[in-house]
């Protein structure tokens, strides 16, 4: 089905459209042949913009969803196993414009805007696969956790930091921790631009959360869809219930419960799921 993304959509509708997706092979989204386009990265996220929620693929800047300033991210990931997943790759934000965003604080950057408006659509990648069969496993409204934004304020303030001093140049992904400045462009040498405070020219790059972020990340939100179903008696009240199987772990290492859950996940009784 392809729907029509219109101003008259709420907010909330376009996370429940979404949801709609999971499941879904994107083979059974393209309508228009993207995945046979060659050499275009950003296919899938154009295929699932246009063939699914109506909105014409297009390179200019800006929010996908423009009338609720929400942007559409496509991105993969890999299962390690059948309980740990990884980021495929990180996860681009936008560029850094060297001329500007050395006057803006964090908290009307971009990167902080995007912590509260990015709808993450997540597929599973399976080398040997044909891209049709990838299917997409969760759709989500990212939301930057609390524990985390002090040290994406400060990778930012350190990119930041470096254009400010006439550095720009010297600015490398391997400096931050979350938030990383990636190179872009074709390479060759073709992709240098000005910087405000010194001469030399300096890589173009973009604001993106690392590999290793992502891949915290995605495995906290999976990690929601493969947990213990909790069973509390009738007879027992709920907190009653829940201490009742919380103290089986008490005392335990965090390696026995580790090996206690996998067992139960392997299990076959209707108590568990995944």
């Amino acid at each position: 089905m392809t729907y029509n993304y219109t101003e008259e959509w709420s907010r909330e509708k376009i996370f429940e459209v979404a949801d709609e997706l999971v499941g879904k092979t994107l083979g059974e989204i393209d309508k228009s042949g993207w995945l046979e386009k060659k050499a275009n990265k950003g296919k899938i996220g154009n295929m699932i913009q246009s063939d699914f929620f109506g909105i014409p693929a297009n390179s200019i800047s800006g929010p996908d969803f423009i009338h609720h300033g929400i942007e559409l991210k496509v991105t993969p990931v890999l299962e390690k196993s059948m309980r740990d997943y990884t980021s495929k790759e990180r996860l681009v934000l936008s560029m850094i414009n060297y001329e500007n965003d050395y006057k803006i604080p964090f908290e009307e950057s971009v990167v902080n805007k995007k912590a509260k408006d990015m709808l993450l659509i997540f597929y599973l990648h399976k080398e040997n696969m044909p891209v049709k069969d990838f299917r997409i496993i969760k759709t989500t409204l990212f939301e930057l956790p609390l524990d985390d934004e002090l040290q994406v304020r400060q990778d930012y303030e350190a990119i930041i930091g470096k254009i400010r001093e006439g550095k720009a140049h010297e600015i490398s992904e391997k400096q931050q921790v979350f938030l990383g400045a990636c190179t872009k462009g074709q390479g060759k040498g073709k992709d240098f631009v000005k910087q405000p405070f010194s001469p030399e020219l300096a890589k173009k790059r973009a604001y993106s959360y690392k590999v290793g972020y992502m891949s915290a990340y995605v495995r906290g939100l999976l990690r929601l869809q493969k947990t213990e179903h909790i069973n509390v008696p009738k007879e027992k009240s709920f907190v009653e219930g829940i201490k009742e199987i919380l103290d089986t772990y008490n005392e335990r290492t965090a390696s026995e419960i580790n090996n206690m859950l996998s067992d139960k996940q392997s299990s076959n009784s209707k108590k568990f799921f995944i």
